[in-house]
């Protein structure tokens, strides 16, 4: 905008300071880590290696906080990240909500740094049987209304898609699932005019994440 006054002229630029663009950019070299051929990766139902479940948490939380942002944009005033994107699917149809709550469960697993209690006790039978009792409690964390829909709390799993809410259980499969949402969330956002000058900043880091994301997601199947 520009004004003109007695003696000057003013030149006036407005924006909105959103982080979107910059969590974006920083997803990349974590998904390709998770592609790398390095293993053997840990089973599916126990505690990843280090650095598949710290890259794995790494593209959870970034990919989510990216969506935070961008929906930041549009949402109604004083409506959360979550609440706008629940409206937002449902008027597009995509994805389905239980969906998006399951990724913002997990987001919260991780940044409000959830404990489990874990016992896992083996019992030898007379016959040489072996009894393998796994028992599983979150000591410390916070279950709000969304946590307490979404996850089993016998199994340490969400019901929509059974992916692992112990912090230390999350790998590949949990950062393919949320990036598949979240690179969902994106396209949809993408369509509202508001959101589309940023998108042009972000656009083609996003095609280069969801080429990542099919490969991640091939390699979380195997």
């Amino acid at each position: 905008m520009t004004t003109t006054g007695d003696d000057a002229v003013i030149l006036e630029t407005e924006w909105q300071s959103i982080i979107a663009t910059e969590w974006v950019l920083a997803l990349g070299p974590h998904l390709e880590f998770l592609l790398r051929p390095a293993g053997p990766w840990a089973p599916i139902d126990g505690p990843k290696g280090g650095w598949e479940n710290a890259h794995s948490m790494a593209v959870i939380a970034m990919g989510t906080f990216a969506i935070e942002s961008f929906v930041g944009r549009v949402a109604e005033p004083n409506e959360d990240a979550l609440r706008a994107l629940i409206r937002i699917a449902t008027s597009a149809g995509r994805p389905p909500p239980d969906h998006i709550r399951e990724v913002f469960v997990l987001r919260d697993v991780l940044v409000h740094g959830h404990v489990w209690q874990i016992s896992d006790e083996v019992t030898l039978t007379d016959d040489s049987h072996a009894i393998r009792t796994i028992s599983r409690e979150l000591s410390r964390g916070r279950k709000d209304k969304k946590y307490l829909e979404t996850v089993d709390p016998d199994l340490g799993l969400t019901k929509p898609r059974g992916l692992h809410v112990i912090p230390s259980y999350i790998g590949r499969r949990e950062a393919a699932a949320v990036l598949n949402t979240n690179l969902r969330l994106a396209d949809m956002l993408a369509n509202m005019r508001s959101i589309g000058d940023t998108w042009l900043r972000v656009g083609d880091s996003i095609a280069i994440l969801r080429s990542l994301s099919e490969n991640l997601d091939s390699a979380a199947q195997t």
